[in-house]
């Protein structure tokens, strides 16, 4: 005999990936099966047993179901709680009141439509979205963090825009209102009312947002957040640490030296290891600020450095790969790992390199999809998951390669843990090129973050 439980999937993301189904569907149907003794399906029996992806098809004592009295508005399947609690975009599932049926019952109140659930209040995930910085890259943030909150679905995220500066911590609100934020607990007070967040997206490049130091403070307040891990994010950040991290890893990385201020060097001794042209760039940060080109050893040089030391206590001084240079977006849900579109990257004729200049102020080519050989773009997709795995990553990062044409590799050029995000950046680009929206990308990854902390 077949029930059919759930008929109109919205693809929601909400059940992936404890769904026994893995009730995630292009077309949108899922059937469960029974045949009184054995289950086959996406319903969770609430006598004591859950059938999830290990316990499908096992006997069961009975072929008595229960189903939680409020059918889920977002997800259209029946839950138990506290499995789905943890992750419900709207805490529709009503635990209190249990419907008790048999097969046949079940089976003729479906066919008959005559299900009926009491009302559930909808309750919107409150989400801070967390922008700002402590470096001159607060600006980028600033337009990620608009792209995002333009994109989040209001019928189920209550979004807050959270300003972290050197100033302090600020709660944005109606007409610009700024309200400081207790760092206690990460909440804030709101005309009498105490609020506290379900999940963080964090929009910042640079430090304290993409450098670990937000995720180490959340994790320890128990506070979900979206992309890297504290570790994975203080490694990547550290353009040294990752491309040795990279390398013991068996991924192709240009040579380097690492300067540290302070410590006396001669910069033409220092270079002598190296061929030209070298690139000199600030150890820690992103968006290229405090990067040059240098082709010959002289006064260039150390101008480069001296630019690069302005930005930073560590100046990493790397050889340049001759070569096309991509980047490409990497993000996982519930374990599984998705390569977005590859884009390919050139710097106007004018421009010496991808820089500051070339990456925001329109002065490069961007092509997505990249117009590559298969067998190219699947040996950077084959890198760019290997990297992925390789640090540990969560969320969406990007990965910036050199395809040497010589060597008939890519190398890794840097992994970015929280990538541009402005309407003109590389992922927007890239989750388009897919076919799929902003709004359900982001979606994706908030569930995801919420899903991931509830299995903790």
């Amino acid at each position: 005999m077949a029930i059919k439980i759930t008929d109109e999937c919205i693809n929601c993301g909400a059940c992936e990936p404890e769904c026994p189904n893995n009730a995630i569907y292009e077309g949108g149907v899922e059937w469960a099966i029974a045949d009184g003794t054995t289950v086959k399906g996406a319903f969770t029996l609430m006598d004591g047993t859950v059938v999830n992806a290990d316990q499908k098809n096992q006997p069961i004592a009975s072929d008595t179901y229960y189903i939680t009295a409020n059918k889920c508005t977002e997800c259209q399947g029946f839950h138990e709680e506290p499995q789905c609690a943890a992750v419900c975009p709207v805490d529709c599932c009503v635990p209190d009141e249990l419907y008790k049926e048999t097969v046949e019952q079940l089976m003729e109140k479906k066919e008959n439509s005559t299900f009926s659930f009491p009302n559930s209040p909808m309750r919107l995930k409150k989400i801070a979205l967390v922008t700002g910085g402590y470096s001159g890259e607060s600006v980028i943030s600033y337009r990620t963090a608009n792209t995002i909150r333009q994109h989040l679905d209001p019928a189920l995220f209550e979004v807050h825009w959270i300003d972290i500066t050197r100033a302090g911590w600020f709660h944005v609100g109606e007409g610009e209102l700024r309200t400081p934020v207790c760092k206690d607990d990460f909440s804030v007070v709101i005309e009498g009312h105490h609020l506290q967040f379900d999940a963080v997206f964090i929009a910042m490049h640079g430090t304290p947002g993409e450098d670990g130091k937000l995720q180490g403070y959340f994790e320890m307040l128990g506070i979900p957040y979206t992309g890297c891990d504290a570790t994975t994010s203080a490694l990547t950040f550290n353009k040294r640490y990752a491309t040795a991290v990279a390398a013991a890893a068996g991924i192709s990385v240009a040579r380097s030296v690492l300067l540290i201020k302070g410590q006396p060097y001669d910069a033409t001794q220092v270079v002598a290891s190296l061929q030209f042209p070298l690139f000199v760039k600030p150890n820690n940060g992103g968006s290229s600020i405090g990067m040059s080109k240098v082709e010959k050893s002289g006064s260039t040089l150390q101008q480069a450095l001296d630019k690069a030391f302005a930005e930073d206590d560590q100046v990493l001084i790397e050889e340049m790969v001759q070569g096309r240079e991509f980047t490409v977006g990497v993000y996982s849900v519930g374990g599984a790992i998705t390569v977005l579109p590859i884009t390919e990257v050139k710097a106007d004729t004018d421009m010496p390199f991808f820089d500051f200049e070339a990456k925001y102020q329109g002065k490069s080519t961007e092509t997505t999809p990249a117009a590559i050989d298969e067998q190219i773009a699947e040996k950077i997709r084959e890198a760019a998951r290997q990297v992925y795995r390789a640090f540990n990553c969560r969320g969406v990062v990007r990965i910036d390669f050199i395809y040497s044409a010589h060597e008939q590799q890519p190398y890794m050029l840097e992994l970015n843990s929280i990538p541009g995000q402005s309407e003109a950046s590389i992922i927007p680009q890239q989750v388009r090129s897919m076919g799929a929206t902003l709004s359900d990308f982001y979606k994706m990854l908030l569930l995801d973050c919420l899903t991931y902390t509830a299995k903790q």
